[in-house]
């Protein structure tokens, strides 16, 4: 995984291991997205994806992860905002990973062990090698288990509830 060199020269660099077949594609995907969103155009369809079938980017992976891309691709380019994107995305996915922990009852200073985990987790490092942004973007299942779990407690702790209960 190359994202050391994309942070060293964010301008010249983007993240991903350059050999695996799908990160071209994937780059080109999620560019593509991002640029179709700026000019006002719908990403429904892509005819230029698998010629000459097409195919849906929003369903294709990296098409629904444009459109989170799209302000680091607006403010930066391509490929310096892939790797502020990057960035952004694995430090999420950190957090909620330690609010996941916290939601599950580990106490303060043993949720921090997952920050690590599910902030560089192997399995979220190999999909960013491979430039499959969609797959690295854990923290949107993470936050949802978070608050799965943590609901329950709230509303037992509430005043809604009765007494009895």
């Amino acid at each position: 995984y190359q994202l050391d060199p994309a942070w060293r020269d964010p301008t010249q660099i983007a993240p991903g291991n350059w050999n695996h077949p799908d990160c071209l594609s994937n780059h080109w995907l999620l560019i593509r997205v991002a640029e179709q969103l700026a000019g006002g155009r719908a990403i429904h369809h892509n005819a230029l994806y698998y010629w000459p079938v097409g195919d849906m980017p929003v369903l294709a992976g990296n098409g629904s992860e444009g459109i989170l891309y799209l302000p680091f691709h607006l403010l930066l380019g391509w490929p310096a905002g892939v790797s502020f994107y990057a960035l952004l995305v694995l430090s999420l996915n950190g957090i909620s990973g330690f609010a996941l922990a916290r939601a599950a009852g580990a106490e303060r200073w043993a949720s921090l062990v997952a920050i690590g985990v599910t902030g560089v987790a192997p399995y979220t490092i190999q999909e960013l090698s491979s430039g499959r942004f969609n797959q690295v973007s854990i923290f949107w299942m993470l936050f949802s288990l978070a608050s799965w779990i943590a609901l329950p407690i709230a509303f037992m702790a509430s005043s809604i509830l009765p007494a009895a209960w």
